[in-house]
């Protein structure tokens, strides 16, 4: 799995005509809010306290096989940030 296959909403966004110019940073800290809400929602849609735990299982086993323990512990943290959100 190539590193770029993580991040193509960026590189479709940085193409668009409507696109705003900005920071490597900015750009990471939109992806981050947009995965908590989405985490948020899902959990709150599906009622079952094990969908996140699911959702984590299923990242620590994409990244354990991609080889990227970093990118690990910080799904480890959105996700916990998710299901800590009222």
């Amino acid at each position: 799995m190539s590193s770029h296959s993580f991040n193509l909403s960026s590189l479709r966004s940085k193409n668009s005509p409507m696109a705003k110019p900005t920071s490597p940073e900015e750009h990471a800290i939109a992806h981050e809010v947009l995965l908590i809400a989405i985490m948020k929602e899902l959990k709150n849609i599906s009622g079952d306290p094990m969908t996140l735990i699911n959702v984590h299982k299923t990242c620590s086993q994409i990244l354990d096989a991609a080889g990227r323990p970093n990118s690990k512990a910080i799904a480890a943290d959105l996700i916990t940030e998710a299901q800590q959100a009222e």
